[in-house]
């Protein structure tokens, strides 16, 4: 399975209302900081 954090990432991106969806910058920043930091992301997937 996809860990939380990522999955509601993808649902705003991928929401209708265009302003609502993050800046790239904000998605790329996200997930700059699920690579910096592996151990939060596997601890986050092991949650489910």
């Amino acid at each position: 399975g996809c860990p939380d954090v990522l999955y509601k990432l993808m649902l705003v991106c991928w929401n209708e209302e265009y302003l609502e969806r993050p800046k790239f910058t904000d998605i790329v920043q996200q997930l700059t900081q699920f690579i910096q930091v592996p151990s939060r992301l596997l601890s986050l997937a092991k949650q489910r």
